[in-house]
Parts: C-alpha cells; structure tokens; sequence
C-alpha cells in the first residue's frame, strides 16, 4: 500500500510540476519515480498471492536486471558499430559502443566480487553497481520524457519559429537531419494563427570550421527552394552550439519587433536538453520534435543525455560522491 501511496504522490507531483512549467528535468524525475515504485507494487501484488507467482517474481527480480543489462549492452555495442559505419569514427558516433563495453564491465567486475568474496572488491562493485543503478535511472528518466515533452499539442498562437540548424553534407548541403526539422518547422509555421500580424521562421546556425556556408544560409535556400516566402525568414548566422542558437535568435526577434511566445523545432533526442537550456534563457517557447533516422537515435541520445549531465554536473557530482562515500564507509564499518 504505501508503494501505491508513493507512486501516487509522485504522480501528482508530476502533474502540479507539468502545469506550472514544462521544461524542468524534474518533472522526469517524479514521472520515473512514480513509474518505479508502481512497478515495485505490482510485483508485491504478484508475489502476494503466493504459488508460482512468488517464483516468479523472485526469478524475476534477480534475472530481469541482469538479462536487461546483457540486451541493453548488446544492442549499444551493435548500434555503435552500426553508426561508424555509416557516419565515420568521431568520439561522439563512439558513444553507445563505449556505453555498450562499459555496461559489459561493470557485470563483470560484479561476477569477479561475487566470486572472490573481498571487501575491498565486493565494495567497489557494489559502488559501481550502484552509479550505474543512479544514471540507468536518470537516462530512463530522460528518455521516457523527452518522448512525452516531444510530443505535446502545439500552440497555435505563437510569434515565431526557430529552426536549430546541424552540420552541413560537404560544407554546404542540408542533411537528411536538418531537412526534417526544416519541413517540421514549416508545417508549424503553417499551422501558427498569432493574434496580432503575421509569423516568422528563424533559421539558426552558424558557419563552422570546415563548412562553407553558414547553416542558417544552407537552411534558408532549402525552403525558399522549396517556395517558402523569403519575407517570413530571419537567418541567425553567427551560432556555434545550442545555448547561442537560443540567445542569438532570441535577441534577432526582439530587434524585429517578434517579442514571442515562439516554437523551438529541433530532432526529437534533442527537444528536451534545447526545451531546458530556452526556459534557463528565459525564452517563451515550446520545442517541437522531428524525427531521426533510427539507426543514429540511439547514439545522438547519449550524446544529448551527457551534454545533459555537464548542465547539471553540480547535483550529479554531489550524488555520486555519497554514493561511493557510503559504501566506503559501510565497507569499513563491516569490514
């Protein structure tokens, strides 16, 4: 009973949370927890009713995890053999490999402890076992509602839409990437009925280092060629990351006399990390998904959850460090 008081506490949390403001990683937090511990409750249920379900539910328990790990491991390691593949080698296409190996060596070194049976060991698995269990949670977390963010009804009343832009094919073509949030854009922009004039679309990207256009120039020509009217564009070209994609956009608007609200379109693993950084901005807006392709999904969210971390890195570090302080210190205690 108390895991469904628990789960519905979060819930309501999470519902309060929403409606006072969308864009804050905790309304992912209170939507993971509360999903934990209905989970939690529904296999007491089970092993409550006693039979065959109690073996199962312990079965479950302790092989669930560990087969779950085994698969997520697998399908990391050949996504990211997948990604270079296609993509080429960078740190970045790397990710869910390095992810995939990671995973495989913190269940070994939890076999090696169970095996040895040594303090110092079973403690170090333990403390790993349990860094892992904190980041699966936010991931899990990050992932299940960036989804639900991406997918909320569009307001119909905005000023604005702001196209992030992405690396350009050979310097100066728009990738199949950045060709679905330009035709997301458009159909927002489409859809949009401001109360007072008519809306615009920003393009925003800068010119990188071995690109010859900038990506708001190579953005702009691909929906002018396509018949969008050039006097509804605004080109932001001076952009090198996300967080100056939002500022300069933001600034470029309130110089045009467009103060906001506006739509924030961008790929669907990145939404949520661009919904974030626009609320810390201060901009009035709501981010919109478009779709990646889905052998590269995998990849770009582990990218987008680390980018995530370093903007909370802080909190993260505090949690981390009495994780590990208090096996250590049980270690010693026991020990």
């Amino acid at each position: 009973m108390y895991l469904l008081l628990g789960s519905g506490a979060f819930l309501t949390l999470f519902a309060l949370s929403m409606r006072k403001e969308r864009r804050r990683f905790r309304n992912a937090v209170f939507l993971g927890l509360a999903l934990s511990l209905l989970t939690l409750y529904a296999l007491v249920l089970l092993d409550e009713r006693g039979g065959g379900w109690s073996a199962l539910v312990g079965w479950t328990v302790l092989l669930l995890p560990l087969a779950a790990s085994l698969l997520l491991a697998v399908g990391l390691i050949a996504n990211g053999i997948t990604v270079v593949r296609r993509e080429g080698r960078s740190l970045g296409h790397l990710l869910s490999l390095l992810a995939g190996v990671l995973i495989i060596g913190a269940l070994a070194l939890l076999g090696a402890a169970l095996l040895a049976r040594e303090v110092a060991l079973t403690a170090t698995a333990v403390a790993v076992a349990l860094l892992l269990g904190y980041f699966a949670f936010l991931f899990t977390s990050f992932v299940l509602y960036g989804v639900l963010y991406g997918n909320f009804p569009t307001r119909q009343d905005a000023q604005s839409v702001i196209v992030l832009g992405s690396g350009l094919a050979g310097g100066e073509r728009v990738t199949p990437l950045l060709a679905a949030r330009l035709e997301r854009g458009r159909t927002a922009f489409d859809a949009l009925k401001p109360p007072d004039g008519e809306p615009v679309l920003v393009v925003s990207g800068g010119r990188g280092g071995d690109e010859r256009i900038s990506e708001a120039r190579a953005m702009a020509d691909y929906l002018r060629a396509r018949g969008f009217p050039g006097d509804r564009l605004l080109l932001e070209d001076a952009s090198r990351n996300t967080y100056e994609n939002l500022e300069l956009s933001r600034r470029l608007l309130d110089e045009k006399g467009f103060p906001g609200p506006s739509l924030v379109v961008t790929n669907n693993f990145h939404a949520l990390r661009a919904a974030l950084l626009s609320r810390r901005l201060g901009l009035k807006a709501q981010v919109l998904s478009a779709p990646t392709a889905a052998y590269y999904w995998p990849t770009a969210v582990m990218r987008e959850f680390l980018a995530f971390l370093s903007l909370h890195r802080k909190a993260n570090l505090a949690v981390c460090v009495a994780i590990v302080g208090a096996v250590a210190l049980s270690a010693w205690a026991t020990g």
